[in-house]
């Protein structure tokens, strides 16, 4: 295996899956206002794993908490 798919297989091997709970608990939110930053806000849209089980890659919603924050 070349060394930069490699590298690359590392890197996503650290990635952490949020739960919508999580969400609502770091943020202080309901489940409506996450859906609705989704739409208005560039918020990640969630990844589906199954019929009823989606998740966040906590890498996307890192990057957009940090872009928000350089705006502010």
């Amino acid at each position: 295996m070349p060394k930069k798919d490699y590298e690359t297989n590392l890197d996503h091997n650290n990635i952490v899956y949020l739960k919508r709970q999580e969400l609502e608990a770091r943020y202080q939110v309901t489940k409506t206002t996450i859906y609705s930053w989704i739409k208005t806000r560039g918020y990640p849209a969630p990844i589906h794993f199954g019929a009823n089980l989606v998740r966040w890659n906590s890498a996307q919603v890192d990057a957009w908490e940090a872009e928000k924050q350089e705006a502010a």
